[in-house]
């Protein structure tokens, strides 16, 4: 048969007083959690660079060593924690089913999303920004915050980014996605990473 396909079938006849059973064949592709091609490791990575003024991505030294590395285990940072500072999110999405996906950003002060065509960093794009702050989880302040639809495949891996720069007050970031059933997973959790 086909990869990653199941055939169900009934051979049993029927008896005397009901009429013989009629083959029953049922394919279906079987997607195990997190995709046919890809499995969630449920983390994304985080680089930290302190003691860096401004309040946009652009004003982050990404040339420079980060001052912390280390790994999240949802699409979110821990909130109001420091000023004065840059972070980078990045790592792969496990898509869960085939369809169109709308991302949003939230972050304080300004925020970028990027994500790949594929799992090739090389093919990212800008799919949504803050371009001011918002609170923490507060997904509609600006239009910009949200994608459009991005069609993407089950079991494929998009490699991600997701950029914070913040300069005084709270701080936070965070990204959710609503899948092609309609859900949406606010943030995006570890078994999507």
């Amino acid at each position: 048969g086909i990869p990653g396909t199941v055939t169900i079938s009934a051979t049993q006849a029927g008896n005397g007083t009901y009429a013989p059973a009629l083959p029953v064949f049922q394919s279906f592709n079987v997607i195990p959690a997190g995709g046919g091609g890809c499995t969630a490791e449920g983390s994304l990575s985080r680089d930290v660079w302190y003691d860096v003024s401004g309040v946009t991505v652009a004003d982050i030294p990404l040339d420079a060593t980060p001052d912390l590395s280390d790994e999240i285990t949802v699409f979110e940072i821990p909130t109001n924690v420091d000023d004065n500072y840059g972070t980078r999110l990045r790592g792969y999405l496990c898509v869960p089913q085939t369809g169109n996906y709308t991302f949003w950003i939230a972050s304080d002060d300004g925020g970028e999303l990027w994500l790949s065509t594929d799992d090739d960093p090389a093919n990212k794009s800008l799919i949504a920004n803050v371009p001011g702050w918002t609170n923490s989880r507060q997904w509609n302040k600006y239009s910009e915050q949200q994608s459009a639809q991005i069609p993407l495949v089950a079991g494929e891996q998009y490699y991600v980014e997701a950029y914070m720069k913040e300069q005084g007050g709270g701080d936070n970031l965070a990204v959710r996605w609503q899948v092609p059933s309609g859900a949406i997973e606010e943030p995006i959790p570890g078994s999507r990473l």
